[in-house]
């Protein structure tokens, strides 16, 4: 199977039992995930500065630069 069939959560082979063990880890819960869905019109209002912040904290690990690949998929 090619990468570009994958999501990323396949490639990186995270799975929902992962995800688990990560929240349980950041102590995150039904009530944050709540109050995150409460700031989806702030989120939307502010997109093109949240992915551009996004992307500037992911790039500085290796992993994520492996995963993009090149630029022109950086840019997609």
């Amino acid at each position: 199977m090619k990468r570009t069939d994958q999501t990323l959560m396949e490639q990186m082979k995270i799975t929902p039992k992962e995800i688990s063990r990560r929240k349980e880890l950041l102590a995150f819960d039904d009530k944050d995930a709540k109050f995150l869905s409460g700031l989806k019109g702030i989120v939307t209002d502010n997109i093109e500065q949240v992915v551009q912040l996004f992307y500037q904290q992911i790039l500085s690990f290796d992993d994520i630069d492996r995963i993009i690949g090149d630029a022109e998929s950086l840019e997609r």
